[in-house]
């Protein structure tokens, strides 16, 4: 589930619900053209829509000073190979 702890947003997967744009059943998103839960072919089919919709849910908000990604609930995306 996507928590914003402080000023992070850390965005985990969410259950599979019902897409509002073409009904398939799988994870959705906030990030439709009026804010419909939309799934993530349909999230493709206009990028730059989707991306706007996302800046608008979260990079807009001056309380965001961090975004994290986890694939796995509860585990960060890794972005740093300072270890190899």
């Amino acid at each position: 589930m996507t928590k914003v702890i402080g000023n992070t947003v850390i965005i985990e997967p969410e259950p599979e619900q019902t897409c509002e744009l073409c009904g398939a059943f799988a994870e959705c998103r906030p990030y439709g053209p009026n804010g419909e839960q939309i799934c993530y072919e349909c999230g493709m089919k206009d990028l730059e829509a989707t991306k706007l919709a996302f800046e608008r849910r979260l990079l807009d908000d001056n309380r965001y000073r961090e975004i994290v990604i986890s694939v796995v609930a509860g585990v960060p995306l890794e972005t740093d190979d300072a270890d190899d």
